[in-house]
């Protein structure tokens, strides 16, 4: 199988928030389309040089918070750090329906397309900071084709 890259057929925030690395092929339902959209996010905060971070992880929470997208850990016991955070953040129901209502998650193929070089320029393009700013910024009624 062939590594691809793919993003929603919308605007530019919208891929910005979707785009996914897969193969070629693979069947694409909305479970296995968030675990790659988790396996992106860790990407970005593992790119992240820590010294020039431009964001931290209470910040992340706070400004996740600030537009009712709350994030807690299932074992309240454990402190959301760098490893967790993608997981924490895609396993919040909230967050979950705003992806939905934005169109990142409302029209997925059935199986994982055939690569697109401008997928693969947003993919790598995006730091972490800029994907969390772009789903805590961005109003629902800027995408009436959801």
């Amino acid at each position: 199988m062939n590594e691809s890259y793919w993003m929603p057929k919308a605007n530019g925030i919208v891929q910005q928030l979707g785009a996914v690395k897969g193969y070629e092929g693979m069947k694409l339902n909305r479970d296995t389309y968030l675990s790659l959209l988790e396996s992106r996010l860790k990407e970005l905060i593992n790119r992240d040089d820590p010294e020039q971070n431009p964001w931290d992880i209470d910040q992340v929470i706070a400004d996740l918070e600030a537009v009712d997208l709350v994030v807690e850990p299932v074992d309240r016991d454990e402190e959301p750090d760098s490893e967790n955070l993608p997981s924490l953040i895609l396993d919040t129901q909230s967050v979950r329906t705003r992806l939905y209502e934005l169109g990142v998650t409302s029209h997925l193929p059935a199986r994982f397309p055939s690569n697109d070089p401008k997928a693969e320029e947003v993919y790598k393009g995006v730091d972490f900071g800029a994907w969390v700013g772009a789903l805590t910024t961005t109003p629902l009624a800027d995408h009436p084709e959801r």
